[in-house]
């Protein structure tokens, strides 16, 4: 039997218990009488619970809603601290996030650019014959960079 049928039937059985004895009922509604006195002893408890968790939907709705739907639980856990100081298990946001249908949206990820990845290529006019029979006729160059405090300096080298 589900949590929640048994809820309802001890419930059914604490309106009943002034004019029926409770083991009586709790035979008839196929429960244990320990079950039902489980239930009458934490029923407050889940009560404050359920407000709780409730203000914690609300806080995450509003983390949700400034992110626009892209912050998932562990920055949702984030946001609640930063902002509002309050200490919450990350299961606990998964599971009411869950509840909620809240779902991160997924962004597409970013192209990685690598350095060095666009070269221009140029077409070999002098096809290797390194001599020349003036000055100054073939001229070849080469450009490179270093980092130097935190620059990048460039080095450009003619021959």
């Amino acid at each position: 039997m589900k949590t929640r049928n048994k809820t309802v039937f001890y419930s059914i059985i604490h309106d009943l218990s002034s004019s029926y004895p409770i083991s009586l009922l709790c035979k008839i509604a196929c429960v244990s009488r320990s079950g039902y006195y489980k239930w009458l002893k934490r029923r407050n408890v889940t009560i404050v619970r359920d407000l709780r968790n409730q203000d914690i939907m609300n806080l995450i709705v509003e983390a949700y809603e400034v992110s626009n739907g892209t912050y998932g639980y562990p920055r949702v856990k984030a946001y609640i601290l930063r902002e509002y100081g309050w200490r919450i298990n990350h299961k606990c946001i998964y599971h009411l996030m869950k509840q909620m249908n809240l779902q991160a949206k997924i962004r597409r990820k970013k192209q990685v650019y690598r350095k060095g990845s666009e070269r221009m290529t140029v077409p070999n006019v002098l096809n290797r014959p390194f001599t020349a029979s003036k000055p100054n006729e073939k001229r070849v160059t080469d450009i490179t960079y270093l980092l130097w405090n935190n620059q990048r300096l460039y080095l450009s080298v003619i021959l």
